[in-house]
């Protein structure tokens, strides 16, 4: 398997997921419908994120596969209703491959928690543990990992809340990321939440990393320390990624800034969860 293999094998179970299952996923509750033209269009699921490196040798033992929640849409989102207008009035290639193309536009994969750097940082983690020795020589680790949602539709409340609700996420298991890991047959899967973790580690156990989920609220809450206490290794930290990765600009929280000040800003929830990692690495 190669990258373009790759990508065309998931575009065409995505597609033919996609169609089998609208009018199912139609009826749930939350937006999976863009509002365009005084009328709603169902938005289809999509792809991975797939790094140009992914398939090389190079990662051959550490290929890691990256599982955020879900997509936080709106119905009036720009971005929504262009992917709901390619999807029914052009060939949908648009839609389905959102994160690569967008990623090769913009080096957005289009995943909060993977656009903010959290993960691909923690992705740097699970590589650096598994081959026990400083990576900074290596490739980009944007360009070694594949990264999606579990979901691959917007759940929202009335209020605006995000919900996934366990038959939604089983169901979107089933129909796409039982295919995506297959197809990209990760070494590892690193899970963003409980809820990820709880329905991918019920079929791919062995492959399942928990980490908590890095979103402003959980790190505020349960991480937020006093930033002059200096205990904790952030060089060390950054020394798990490229000098390329520490300096790429993150977005959504402190725009612009680089990984490597995310890192120190972070650097609790960071500690903790390299320690988790590897816990759970070496544990296996």
């Amino acid at each position: 398997m190669n990258y373009t293999n790759a990508c065309q094998r998931l575009l065409s179970n995505t597609r033919q997921a996609s169609l089998e299952h609208e009018k199912e996923v139609s009826r749930w509750n939350g937006i999976v419908k863009a509002i365009c033209n005084g009328g709603e269009l169902y938005i289809p699921g999509y792809i991975p994120y797939i790094g140009e490196d992914y398939f090389k040798p190079q990662t051959i033992g550490r290929r890691i596969l990256v599982y955020a929640l879900s997509q936080n849409l709106r119905p009036t989102n720009p971005q929504a209703i262009e992917w709901a207008k390619d999807w029914h009035y052009a060939n949908g290639h648009l839609a389905l491959d959102r994160q690569n193309q967008a990623f090769e536009r913009e080096g957005l994969a289009r995943m909060h928690p993977f656009d903010t750097g959290h993960l691909p940082v923690l992705s740097a983690f699970v590589r650096s543990i598994v081959i026990k020795r400083n990576v900074n020589t290596y490739a980009s680790i944007y360009n070694e990992i594949a990264a999606t949602n579990l979901s691959k539709y917007s759940f929202r409340t009335k209020s605006g809340k995000t919900t996934d609700w366990p038959e939604a996420l089983h169901s979107c298991f089933q129909w796409f990321s039982r295919k995506e890991i297959e197809v990209l047959k990760p070494d590892y899967i690193l899970c963003a939440g409980e809820n990820v973790y709880n329905v991918i580690s019920d079929n791919w156990k062995d492959r399942a990393i928990k980490v908590r989920f890095p979103s402003l609220q959980v790190i505020n809450r349960y991480y937020r320390k006093d930033l002059a206490d200096d205990h904790i290794d952030v060089e060390q930290m950054c020394a798990t990624l490229s000098a390329i990765d520490l300096q790429k600009k993150t977005v959504y929280r402190d725009p612009g800034r680089d990984l490597c000040y995310i890192i120190s800003r972070d650097s609790y929830y960071f500690a903790e969860m390299y320690n988790s990692i590897r816990n759970q690495i070496t544990g296996k």
